[in-house]
């Protein structure tokens, strides 16, 4: 329904009034309050059933929802709602019957091509076989394919000169074969037999797969059909769905595509498979012959074709049958429909304050007829229990209505209460006391009988009528039912087009697998047992046991080495020691001359301000930096560059120790792309390496962390094709960018390798997989990710930091004295700029040796 007049604001006097309580809900005070916020839809089967057990429930007066729980005081003369009845729609009429007329279409049939190219292509392949002991030949054609015969000659060398090394021998042949290559539609990459194909497009024309295999082809720019025909075939058309008459395809053209491939207009079915119309027909209806029944059910055994078909059409059938069960099931619910609707327009009628509030949910309203389908509506206030009492009338007539008295601020009033309606009134009709006298009301769910002349008040039990609760558990909507179509070449199995050209190269290939280590035999000639036994009686004759003399040998080698490293170690310590040695001074004091001691006057030093020099802000500082180095003369000596130790001696553990100072092994000419990154939150170096297969880090990384380490067992090789495992690794949230993504790292124990490197982590391939596209560029130092620039870090303008440098002469420093000293750098590159030393060696600073302030003239 929709209202014709909006809904007046809230008065001051009925925000005074208290709430009534209910089971159902608590009413509030505002006028609005009585509309209801469920928005009724008559044309709904539900919203129309609904209103039906309303109308039932109030006729039987079982429903307390309709029933007011308390007196309340209506007016109809301000603030009424107009309201229209909507009509009621009648049933619709459903027809069964088929919309399309049936057609006779012939039809090419396409059955979709992944192939885009498939070209002949040559497969050369070295093998090398190593035997701890040639030269490439001449290929030579055998079985179709071309080789070179190089043998592995293992023929035992002379017994007498050849016996006291080992010779590693090997032999390196060229198998050049014929195979295939194929490149699908969409792909960027060629599929052969021989292996998997990485960046590797048909139109490079080559590609070297893992194996070392080469492969050469011609590109060829004809490429294959998307879609090859296989036929064209007769049969019948209803709207979307085309049967063939052999029964062994269906298509359906619910949601179809066109396409456009070599030049042919495609219709792609929901299945996939292509077709064109050749010709269509319309059908002449015409009577079958008992003949043609006869031969058409002769075939004894069924194919999976005609049980394909068949099933279609019993799935139609069924279907036709469904429909129509849910059609008359429609209809039995429209015609009790219909007679809700007389029921409604008979309550219009008849009683509009009951439609009102069964409509509205409401049971503070009361409604009157205003028109045709035209109904007012006034809210209604309730009172409270202390507002109004039954009181006696002690006369000798009777009121149709319970007589009440009314409580104000000011004064009683007399009114009186209907008891089927709980409305307030200023007058009633007399009756007579045989049939008023005693009148039943019900408030707050309790039944009382009051006799209005004596004033007495009595509680009443009703007897119970039990009706069957209506239960309509039915959706009103006929379920829209589609039917299936079975046929054979829905599915497209790729083995099936590979079938000839790819899986007949896989044997082929195999075969020839087999050849090359058949025909690469070992060339062998051994020697008699008799003529062993001979050779070991003359060696023994006349030389003698040999393996007692080279054992004797070894131990005199291997006592003589002991002895020399015995030596070499005992110099050692007596240098250290003894002597000028740190020991040594302090038991034996010094041996070496002393230098005379400059005599400063104090009037020749004077203050020179520091020189202030610029730190690069990628330098991170340590944790333990030991506080600025004081101008004041004489220097103090002090310890540099140490941590505190533990309680235990050992050096606490600080996330620092990863972030080494340490100087790059590479130029200020290299390429190496080191950007900045965040694992878990922590600011860090990667060097973003395309060449690595998987990412790497040392685990001091991880601990550091706080990721959770698992196993693994993974087998890497490095750029100098040394085997590698990792056994551990971890999982971390990645941010390169303002993008993230997880991903593993491997983890390495190498802390000497790590140590000498400027980042820390390799960030491989298989994370920048989960990545989008990254662009690089060398010339600007940047790196691009989804449209964010990277400055990448090529340590030209950064401190030399962890370097060494060697003095160049030899002094002595004695306690509070100065000495300033030649010294060369350890560094490979050419010094540009000058170096400002910080910090010395702990190895130094144990000796006493420290820095002082740099003091020009």
């Amino acid at each position: 329904m929709k209202s014709l007049q909006p809904v007046s604001p809230p008065t001051k006097s009925e925000n005074v009034l208290p709430k009534v309580e209910t089971k159902e809900k608590v009413e509030p005070k505002k006028i609005s309050s009585w509309e209801s916020s469920f928005r009724v839809r008559v044309p709904s089967i539900t919203s129309t059933s609904l209103m039906f057990m309303i109308m039932c429930c109030s006729a039987l007066a079982i429903n307390p929802v309709l029933i007011p729980k308390g007196p309340m005081i209506c007016q109809t003369h301000r603030q009424a709602m107009l309201w229209q009845v909507p009509e009621i729609p009648s049933c619709p009429s459903i027809n069964l019957t088929a919309r399309h007329t049936p057609k006779l279409e012939k039809r090419r049939i396409f059955l979709p091509n992944s192939i885009e190219f498939s070209t002949k292509a040559w497969a050369c392949r070295k093998i090398k076989k190593s035997a701890r002991n040639c030269s490439l030949g001449i290929l030579k054609e055998n079985s179709k394919f071309w080789q070179t015969e190089n043998k592995i000659d293992l023929t035992p060398r002379s017994w007498i000169l050849g016996s006291f090394s080992w010779e590693n021998i090997s032999s390196e042949n060229c198998f050049l074969f014929e195979s295939i290559i194929e490149s699908h539609f969409g792909a960027s990459e060629i599929v052969t037999p021989l292996g998997l194909a990485h960046e590797c497009p048909y139109s490079k024309g080559n590609c070297i797969l893992d194996d070392k295999t080469v492969l050469v082809w011609e590109v060829n720019s004809v490429r294959k059909c998307n879609f090859i025909p296989i036929g064209d075939k007769n049969g019948r058309c209803m709207g979307s769905v085309w049967l063939s008459d052999d029964a062994r395809l269906g298509l359906t053209f619910e949601n179809e595509t066109r396409v456009t491939d070599c030049g042919v207009n495609i219709t792609v079915s929901d299945q996939g498979l292509g077709s064109i119309i050749l010709s269509e027909t319309e059908i002449v209806r015409k009577k079958r012959s008992s003949r043609i029944y006869r031969k058409y059910f002769s075939d004894g055994i069924p194919t999976s074709s005609q049980i394909a078909s068949q099933l279609t059409y019993l799935d139609q059938s069924l279907t036709k049958a469904i429909n129509f069960a849910f059609v008359q099931s429609l209809s039995s619910f429209c015609e009790y429909t219909e007679l809700v609707k007389h029921w409604t327009e008979s309550s219009y009628m008849t009683n509009p304050t009951e439609l009102a509030r069964s409509i509205f949910s409401n049971s503070y309203l009361v409604a009157k007829r205003a028109a045709r389908s035209l109904m007012k509506v006034w809210p209604c206030v309730p009172l409270e229990r202390h507002e109004y009492e039954f009181r006696p009338t002690k006369l000798d007539r009777c009121f149709e209505f319970l007589p009440i008295m009314l409580k104000t601020e000011s004064k009683e009033h007399l009114a009186f209460l209907d008891p089927s309606t709980m409305i307030v009134s200023t007058s009633a009709k007399i009756g007579p006391c045989e049939e008023f006298r005693r009148l039943v009301i019900q408030v707050n769910d309790q039944i009382l009988e009051v006799d209005q002349i004596e004033g007495k008040i009595t509680s009443v039990k009703p007897n119970e009528i039990n009706v069957e609760k209506l239960k309509l558990n039915w959706t009103g909507l006929i379920p829209k039912i589609e039917s299936h179509a079975f046929h054979q070449l829905v599915l497209l199995n790729m083995t099936d087009v590979k079938e000839h050209s790819f899986v007949t190269n896989m044997v082929r290939i195999s075969q020839m697998t087999y050849e090359i280590n058949e025909k690469d035999s070992v060339v062998l000639t051994s020697v008699s047992n008799e003529w062993k036994e001979v050779e070991n009686q003359i060696v023994k004759g006349a030389i003698g046991d040999y393996k007692s003399i080279w054992s004797t040998i070894l131990n005199v080698i291997i006592g003589i080495l002991a002895i020399d490293f015995a030596i070499r170690l005992g110099l050692i310590l007596l240098e250290m020691y003894a002597g000028n040695g740190r020991l040594g001074k302090l038991i034996f004091g010094s041996k070496v001359k002393e230098v005379p001691k400059r005599v400063l006057d104090i009037r020749d030093i004077r203050r020179v301000p520091e020189q202030r020099l610029e730190i690069d802000e990628t330098y991170e500082q340590p944790v333990n930096r030991p506080r600025p180095l004081s101008i004041s003369w004489p220097p103090t000596v002090r310890r540099i560059g140490g941590l505190p130790l533990a309680e235990s001696g050992t050096l606490p553990r600080s996330h620092n120790r990863i972030n080494r100072n340490f100087i790059g092994a590479l130029g200020s000419n290299s390429n190496n792309v080191i950007v900045g990154v965040t694992l878990e939150g922590v600011p860090l170096k990667c060097l973003v390496d395309t060449g690595a297969i998987t990412s790497v880090a040392n685990i001091a990384l991880a601990e550091w962390l706080g990721t959770k380490i698992f196993k693994t067992e993974t087998y890497l090789q490095s750029a100098s094709e040394h085997s590698m495992c990792a056994r551990q690794a971890t999982s971390v949230n990645l941010k390169i960018a303002n993008v993230y993504a997880e991903i593993t790292i491997h983890l390495f124990n190498d802390k000497f390798h790590w140590d000498n490197h400027d980042y820390h982590f390799i960030l491989g391939c298989d994370a920048m997989v989960l990545l989008p596209p990254i662009l690089i560029d060398f010339k600007n130092k940047n790196l691009r990710i989804e449209g964010s620039l990277l400055e990448i870090d090529n340590r030209l303008d950064r401190p030399l930091r962890n370097f060494k440098v060697y003095a160049l002469e030899t002094s002595e420093i004695g306690p509070n004295e100065q000495s300033v000293m030649k010294a060369r750098a350890d560094f490979s590159e050419l010094l540009r700029h000058d170096i400002y030393v910080h910090a010395i060696e702990n190895r130094l600073a144990d000796q006493g040796l420290s820095l002082v302030p740099l003091i020009r003239a």
